[in-house]
């Protein structure tokens, strides 16, 4: 499984480098010329480093795309442009785009499994950034298939989204369990998909046959739903 996360980066596509300046929560990306016209923004990104020795897979969404070409910001050259439109090879071909990424998972790679880890360095200026697909994420997430909920797919992808929604019992005395009861708020604006998100949440529990749920439902929304006898759809791999 640690090889076929090598594997699966090697064979991504590569979109850009890190570019300066970067921190540890937030990324410039200086985009390669043959990816200035895809479609970036919210796609998930990876990169590998190395940290403390150890090779490490860091996984981050795209939020926006600058674009600047220092020609055009010369007051004489911009009114030619204005009023000439494309003005080779001052327009475009001089242009520069760079992405903001921020980091959200990181895996650690060790020589037996990949381990949850934490984005504590800033990678060196130059290091690849690559399209998160579904290899990688079947490869980054093998030994949790069994914890995995899929909420849909990552926004404007064919990748499929997972999340961890583990019982509460002592994982000792109960395998899969987390130990404690923690908190999930969902907050947005009206249709934003609070609803359907909390829906998807539920069921994800439901799987653990010992978890009681309780719903308080003044609007009827839920009660109408789970008595509707609609069935949920399976994303399959």
């Amino acid at each position: 499984m640690v090889e076929n996360i090598k594997e699966a980066f090697d064979n991504a596509e590569r979109i850009g480098v890190i570019g300066s300046p970067s921190s540890t929560g937030g990324l410039t990306i200086d985009i390669l010329g043959t990816a200035v016209n895809k479609r970036l923004v919210g796609n998930l990104s990876i990169f590998n480093y190395i940290q403390e020795g150890d090779e490490h897979y860091a996984l981050g969404q795209i939020t926006e795309i600058t674009m600047k070409n220092v020609w055009s910001e010369d007051p004489t050259m911009r009114g030619l442009i204005r009023q000439k439109g494309r003005v080779d090879p001052i327009t475009e071909r001089q242009d520069v785009h760079t992405a903001k990424m921020i980091p959200s998972s990181v895996f650690c790679r060790s020589s037996r499994a990949l381990e949850p880890s934490i984005l504590g360095t800033v990678p060196s200026t130059g290091t690849s950034i690559k399209l998160l697909n579904e290899n990688i994420m079947n490869a980054l997430l093998t030994d949790y298939t069994q914890e995995l909920f899929y909420l849909g797919r990552a926004y404007g992808t064919d990748v499929r989204m997972p999340m961890w929604f583990k019982h509460f019992e002592d994982p000792q005395k109960e395998p899969g369990g987390i130990g404690e009861a923690y908190h999930i708020g969902i907050f947005g604006k009206t249709g934003s998909g609070k609803s359907v998100l909390a829906k998807m949440v539920l069921t994800a529990y439901a799987r653990h046959q010992k978890m009681s749920i309780f719903i308080l439902d003044p609007q009827g929304e839920y009660s109408q739903e789970f008595s509707s006898g609609t069935k949920i759809r399976r994303i399959d791999k």
